[in-house]
């Protein structure tokens, strides 16, 4: 598979889980975590109930706003719920807003994480693109 069409790649790291997200622009960034998210979210019973909601995160780099977010993600997973759907109302550096259709169910992550870190945290642009990597505690 070519770096193109790669949204994230599993690195190796020792008792943690490292991951590093690929794109050409922030958008791409929350794409390509939204890509992984959807990979490792398994969801054995979906109830009816759905809802929208918004969710803003403003931190002060977009390497913040990306660890916030994959907690608000795994906070919502330990809760019964999951985002089935999402759009990205706002993007910069500094500020992420999307809108999400929030499902209840029985749903489990393929990887037990608990928490995204700001450990060893790196956002680097190379050419056009973008390379995020951050460590997940598992």
């Amino acid at each position: 598979m070519s770096m193109e069409n790669k949204k994230y790649e599993i690195l190796s790291h020792t008792a943690d889980f490292k991951i590093k997200f690929f794109g050409k622009s922030y958008s791409e960034l929350i794409n390509s975590v939204f890509k992984f998210y959807f990979d490792i979210l398994e969801v054995f019973e979906e109830e009816d109930y759905k809802e929208e909601k918004v969710i803003e995160i403003l931190d002060e780099s977009f390497e913040f706003i990306a660890v916030r977010l994959i907690n608000e993600l795994i906070f919502y997973k330990d809760i019964g719920k999951f985002i089935q759907n999402y759009e990205i109302i706002f993007i910069s550096e500094k500020r992420l807003k999307l809108k999400v259709i929030l499902c209840n169910g029985v749903i489990n992550f393929k990887y037990e994480l608990k928490s995204a870190t700001y450990y060893n945290l790196n956002l680097k642009k190379i050419n056009d693109s973008y390379y995020l990597e951050m460590v997940i505690d598992i």
